[in-house]
């Protein structure tokens, strides 16, 4: 069969998307299925089955020799590429330097083959589609690119691009690099890592080898051929996970790696704690932390810290103290934090990591260090040494001239400092709050029952005032403006009118960025609200982009709430649930339930909140017994934080009837149903959307148990409702 490539097909992985669909039929009807989706396509129906046939040889690549195979030679053609020569060999493949042949000015990649023997081997096919198919999905300057990719007499190959570089701990070492260069360094890895989390892929190999440095100081991260898709639903019971080819490096592997657990995030931070151990020591971290995963410092502890410095003398001798000094304190504990045996008390993300260690370069207090005066204290001398000393001098001689009359004016000094707080806040919100009480006088006398209309107006009415009044009042207060739109949008939302509830969101957001700049906290909790009301607008895709966008932000800023980032990984979950994407879903509120589960102090009515939005995933993936107990978590949450008559409770009781109705559980179902759309409509009132959409699935419930006069009543009731409303 002659070469395949990129170029001779209309996309590449659309062929693969076909080979998925056929593995899938029955192999009796692959071939006709085939012959039917490339009708016109002859080049696509070539490759597609010469890779069919590879995949259900059953010769399979354990019962197959795996000889070393002939390298290709140099000048040989690979699609739109002349071979220069071989790279290296790996347990997947053979690389090659490239040159493009068809153009003009030289272009350099580098050519992964996959071995002849892994191609008879439908493991190891989707194994090496899946490193192709996750390096099309990443776009990363510190990322190699993608660039071509194909099939060439039955192996597969792509193409990216050509690195010319020394692994990181070498480039570090041959240039002599100070302990501040090698951090900051490596801050540009943990961007780079941090992309491919943004997108759900766990690199699981993160090692000085797979991260190569140019010549002008780049780094680049290569290798995602163990890498994992955290969306990806096949379970890894394939070839890189049986005896002898487990897909790790067992000195950059994570405890749960080597315990055979499923990789997270968290896995690939545990990798990088590693390598910065190398970059600033020049050796692993102990054996007995790899294998028992025992950090070498309490990050609780302000003091304990040589066993650190200790291991840093013994590797390198020659060090100066000056070196030593620098490694002692912070960045023994930021090590390890990011080594912890525990998941949930690693750093949270690769980008939470590079903060600290920015806050470390730059002489602020880490966040992986109780945050105590003393500390604080000496971060400020350590950044400011002249003024400090100066400082540090005036408070010891007025110390020194007050401390026989110390207790007679402790009482005053207090007095003083409250008095010139006050003063000082006094003098920064003058201005705001003039304009904001001459806006409340306002919209407060708008409700005046004598006022020449003679009515007064309705809950509704006075906030429409305020609203318009706002847009006139406060347009030269945008800070002002925003945060009275953040406040109506709930209340509109309360109202069931998600359209202006929708449109007060997004104007907030924007004023928030016009007050604060686009990557201030203010702005992330504003579009956290918007993607909130986005989904309930059923507008999922918005709702992503939204929290993607707010969670991007707090990373930014740093030292973000647990509550936001965690709010913000529940409507994340929504939202992918909304678009039909429910492994994802399940995974991001799988992880995200577990983390709230286990943390302290942990928020009961946020663990409800994810439990549920938990069950509607399974419950749509038809896991209705799984769902189940999911609800009644909620349920039993929501009963006890507020009582029966509050609306979360009544979502709850619908919610757990509705599941109980799927599982055959008809008396408990009605029941509960009941019981939550009355207290909606006690609470709501009888024409609110909310109300109604519980209304609606009662009357669904009820005519399957055969009550259909009443169902049919209900049901007619609700869509009414709905419509007059504009619920989507």
């Amino acid at each position: 069969m002659k070469p395949l490539h990129a170029s001779s097909i209309s996309n590449w992985q659309e062929l693969e998307g076909l080979i998925d669909e056929a593995l899938d039929a029955p192999q009796a009807e692959r071939r006709a299925l085939l012959a039917e989706r490339c009708a016109g396509n002859d080049a696509m129906y070539d490759a597609a089955i010469a890779w069919l046939g590879a995949c259900e040889d059953d010769s399979g690549f354990l019962n197959t020799p795996f000889d070393v195979e002939a390298g290709l030679e140099i000048g040989s053609r690979v699609g739109a590429w002349r071979v220069l020569g071989e790279i290296g060999r790996g347990g997947m493949g053979t690389v090659y330097q490239a040159e493009r042949a068809d153009l003009e000015m030289p272009m350099k990649a580098a050519i992964k083959f996959m071995h002849r023997a892994i191609s008879f081997d439908a493991v190891g096919v989707r194994r090496f589609r899946d490193e192709r198919r996750i390096l099309a999905a990443l776009e990363h300057p510190s990322i190699a690119r993608l660039l071509d990719g194909g099939v060439s007499d039955g192996q597969s190959w792509f193409a990216m691009e050509f690195v010319n570089g020394a692994p990181i701990d070498s480039w570090c070492d041959e240039r002599t690099l100070s302990i501040a260069a090698r951090v900051a360094l490596f801050c540009r890895v943990c961007e780079a890592v941090q992309h491919a989390h943004a997108r759900l892929v766990v690199h699981r190999d993160l090692k000085p080898a797979n991260i190569l440095v140019t010549d002008s100081g780049d780094p680049k991260l290569l290798d995602f051929g163990i890498a994992k898709l955290l969306a990806d639903a096949e379970p890894e019971n394939s070839l890189l996970t049986r005896p002898g080819m487990q897909p790790m490096t067992v000195s950059y592997a994570a405890p749960e790696q080597l315990q055979g657990a499923a990789p997270s995030t968290t896995t690939d931070i545990y990798s990088l704690g590693v390598l910065l151990h190398v970059l600033l020591t020049g050796q692993l971290p102990r054996e007995g932390m790899r294998a028992s995963a025992v950090v070498f410092a309490r990050p609780e502890s302000d003091t304990t810290e040589p066993d650190f410095v200790a291991r840093v003398v013994r590797a390198r001798r020659s060090t100066s103290s000056r070196i030593e000094r620098q490694l002692r304190g912070d960045l023994d504990v930021i090590v390890a934090r990011a080594l912890h045996a525990d998941q949930q008390r690693r750093y949270p993300t690769a980008d939470a990591f590079a903060a600290d260690l920015r806050r470390h370069l730059e002489g602020r207090p880490v966040l992986a260090r109780p945050d105590t005066a003393t500390y604080r204290l000496r971060k400020l001398i350590s950044r400011h040494p002249i003024g400090s000393v100066v400082t540090v001098a005036g408070v010891a001689l007025f110390v020194a001239f007050t401390s026989v009359t110390f207790v007679q004016s402790r009482r005053l000094r207090a007095q003083a400092d409250e008095l010139l707080a006050q003063a000082k806040t006094l003098t920064a919100e003058r201005d705001k709050a003039t304009d904001v009480t001459e806006f409340l006088t306002d919209v407060i006398s708008s409700a005046d029952p004598y006022q020449p209309s003679g009515r007064v107006p309705n809950m509704r009415e006075v906030l429409d005032r305020g609203a318009a009044n706002a847009a006139s009042q406060l347009s030269d207060r945008p800070e002002i403006l925003a945060q009275l739109y953040g406040a109506m949008a709930p209340a509109y939302f309360g109202f069931g009118d998600l359209e202006r509830a929708g449109n007060l969101a997004e104007q907030a957001v924007q004023l928030w960025r016009r007050a604060k700049g686009p990557a201030d906290s203010s702005v992330g909790a504003a579009l956290l609200y918007l993607a909130n009301v986005r989904l309930n607008q059923k507008r999922a895709k918005d709702a992503e982009a939204e929290t993607r966008e707010a969670l991007s932000i707090f990373n930014r800023v740093g030292n973000t709430a647990h509550s936001d980032i965690a709010s913000a990984m529940s409507i994340l979950g929504s939202a992918l649930r909304q678009q039909g994407r429910l492994t994802d879903a399940e995974v991001v509120l799988r992880n995200l339930l577990e983390s709230e589960r286990a943390y302290l102090p942990h928020d009961a009515s946020r663990v409800a909140q994810v439990a549920r939005n938990l069950g509607h995933v399974l419950r749509d993936k038809h896991s209705y017994v799984d769902a189940l107990p999911l609800y009644q978590e909620a349920y039993n949450a929501h009963l006890a934080l507020y009582g029966p008559e509050h609306p979360e409770t009544a979502n709850s009781a619908v919610n757990l009837g509705y599941a109980h109705s799927l599982v055959g559980n008809a008396v408990a179902a009605e029941s509960l149903l009941r019981a939550g759309v009355a207290t909606k409509r006690r609470l709501l009132g009888i024409s609110h959307p909310d109300a109604a959409g519980d209304q609606l699935t009662l009357s669904r419930v009820l005519a399957k148990n055969g009550k259909t006069k009443e169902a049919e009543s209900l049901r007619k009731e609700a869509e009414q409702v709905l419509k007059r409303s504009g619920s989507p």
